[in-house]
């Protein structure tokens, strides 16, 4: 990385730096097209819609499970 970067980064406070990694990231998904994808990645996508698609009882919304996760009962 160049040095002049590293250092302006470096100075940036925490906070700073983790809202500039997700405007990054809201800028990279805006182009999924050019995230490259291996075969593997791709067959193991494929084969996680074919069984959502299959079983969609399986399937809970994000929040939900995280919930459980962090408050188990």
């Amino acid at each position: 990385m160049n040095t002049v970067i590293e250092t302006e980064l470096l100075s940036l406070s925490p906070a700073e730096r983790i809202r500039l990694v997700e405007d990054i990231w809201d800028r990279i998904v805006t182009e999924p097209n050019e995230i490259p994808l291996s075969d593997s990645h791709r067959a193991e996508l494929d084969h996680r819609l074919d069984t959502s698609s299959e079983n969609p009882d399986i399937d809970r919304p994000w929040p939900e499970f995280r919930d459980e996760l962090l408050n188990p009962q």
